[in-house]
């Protein structure tokens, strides 16, 4: 499973996981609201109330 984090230069919302192994960081264009996290949350596989899970 992975983490919903900010970014401290922007205050922009970023995935943080593991693929295969590696380190994967996905960027958004999101800034750092609660409905913002639960749209992330809603819609990245793996994570709890995800669409894949």
């Amino acid at each position: 499973m992975g983490s919903i984090r900010k970014r401290a230069d922007n205050g922009k919302l970023f995935l943080d996981f593991r693929y295969r192994g590696k380190r994967c960081r996905e960027q958004t264009d999101l800034d750092d609201t609660s409905a913002n996290r639960k749209r992330l949350n809603v819609n990245c596989p793996g994570n709890r109330g995800g669409s894949n899970s």
